[in-house]
């Protein structure tokens, strides 16, 4: 049985000890998890840092097979608020706050681009995030 939690890759193994009429056994194979648009990378519009551990951060799904990336946030403006190599939902996250000029973000909506590279290619993933303060 096997229970899909997230996007990404995650790694089956199957074993057999072996008896006297089998030799013992084990087989691995990689399961990639997408999205029914076939999407590698699902990245959460909810970002409500207030403490109580539900959406605390930007939740991007499937981001750990992808370690090679950088995400860009900017503001309606287009006016850039973060910026973060290496994202990876642990140590490097959006949380509200800038890192451009360290302060607590307004609640709103604000856009993103995250690059990926893939296979030695770079690929785009554009949309928005909503950020609030609940």
């Amino acid at each position: 049985t096997v229970t899909l939690r997230t996007l990404g890759n995650t790694v089956i193994t199957a074993t057999q000890a072996g008896n006297n009429n089998y030799l013992p056994a084990t087989v691995s194979q990689t399961l990639k998890i997408t999205d029914a648009n076939l999407d590698l990378i699902l990245v959460h519009t909810g970002v409500s840092p207030n403490g109580d551990g539900i959406n605390d951060y930007l939740i991007i799904e499937g981001i750990k097979d992808y370690p090679d990336n950088k995400i860009t946030i900017v503001n309606r403006n287009g006016v850039k608020m973060f910026q973060q190599s290496r994202y990876d939902n642990a140590g490097n996250v959006f949380d509200g706050h800038s890192n451009v000029n360290g302060s607590l973000m307004a609640a709103g909506t604000y856009f993103y681009v995250l690059e990926l590279n893939i296979d030695g290619q770079t690929q785009k993933k554009t949309g928005f995030i909503i950020l609030k303060y609940l």
